[in-house]
């Protein structure tokens, strides 16, 4: 099944996410000539159909990759708000967004430390079912981490949550096993 994104040439990344309303999320890159971003379709019958798109986030300075995105899921205060991170090339750094809304509007993008590969998800804060944001990325060596635990308005200070040791040979930029 293709999903049609009226509007928006797609470039790829899709992420899919579920809120605990069983509305489904589907997340992608897209170009539309100088314009590059990330786009959202929602269905409100489990991926049946989609028929809401939105503008997540654009921008005119190159390429926005490897996005991923998360749905509050809990019954805590930040249920169903929705969370977008992305790498951004071009300018420094990770972007993050949210929605609170079911996806029609979107927080101006905040930033952080990163040098690839965004990653967000939900978690509790203590006894708070849902009460945390998590983002993550790479950055060198290193797995850097913030946190909100305010639905996603602010973050504190990223902090290593591990450094490893990669292996491969760079091919690219990237390491590769060949």
């Amino acid at each position: 099944m293709s999903v049609p994104f009226s509007g928006f040439s797609v470039l790829g990344d899709p992420v899919v996410s579920f809120d605990s309303l069983g509305n489904a999320y589907y997340v992608q890159l897209y170009q539309n000539g100088g314009t590059y971003g990330v786009c959202i379709g929602k269905s409100t019958n489990k991926g049946v159909s989609w028929t809401s798109f939105y503008n997540v986030s654009s921008i005119t300075v190159v390429l926005s990759d490897k996005e991923w995105l998360a749905a509050d899921q809990t019954n805590g205060p930040f249920t169903n708000n929705l969370y977008v991170v992305w790498r951004q090339f071009g300018s420094t750094g990770m972007r993050s967004v949210r929605s609170t809304n079911g996806g029609i509007n979107w927080s101006a993008p905040q930033t952080y430390t990163g040098g690839q590969g965004a990653y967000v998800a939900v978690g509790a804060n203590g006894s708070i079912q849902g009460g945390s944001v998590y983002n993550a990325s790479i950055n060198g060596s290193s797995i850097l981490v913030n946190r909100s635990t305010d639905g996603g308005v602010t973050f504190s200070p990223q902090v290593v949550a591990i450094s490893v040791v990669t292996g491969g040979i760079i091919c690219a930029g990237r390491h590769t096993v060949k």
